[in-house]
């Protein structure tokens, strides 16, 4: 199984696991044996680096009903994880702030519970709560505090 990688807060830090579910954190890259750091990445910094200002700059779209910008921010963040072979609990954080920002508008509502959805049963499962939250969502998108406050 391939390892995953997770770029920390702090610059030059890495963590690595091998289910992508539980992290060794504090790792220098440049000790580091997982797949992207020993590879021939030479934009690994720049990569980390892009992830860190769109990650912040996702919930400013949000919260000011940003919704096309936001949506083009997560799925660049989703891109970003592709190439650092992330862990999962990244994707289904990033997948839920996407579900956030697309229930604002009626537009993409059906967007919205798509990505709430995949991201539940994907990362916790078809048995879990939290995807039995997210079916709720998809059944009555206007239970969500965020529902159609874009159109405002």
């Amino acid at each position: 199984m391939k390892k995953s990688h997770s770029a920390t807060r702090e610059k030059g830090m890495c963590a690595s696991s091998e289910t992508g579910d539980k992290f060794s954190p504090g790792r220098s890259i440049s000790n580091c044996t997982c797949d992207v750091c020993t590879g021939d990445d030479r934009n690994l910094e720049r990569k980390i680096q892009e992830h860190q200002e769109l990650d912040e700059s996702l919930g400013v779209l949000g919260s000011h009903s940003q919704v096309p910008q936001g949506l083009l921010v997560g799925k660049r963040i989703i891109a970003l994880y592709d190439e650092l072979e992330e862990g999962s609990k990244l994707y289904h954080r990033t997948f839920y702030d996407l579900f956030q920002i697309a229930i604002q508008t009626r537009k993409t509502t059906r967007r919205a519970v798509g990505y709430i959805a995949h991201s539940a049963r994907w990362f916790y499962g078809e048995e879990s709560e939290v995807y039995e939250e997210a079916e709720r969502f998809r059944k009555y998108p206007s239970s969500h505090r965020n529902h159609l406050l874009g159109d405002l």
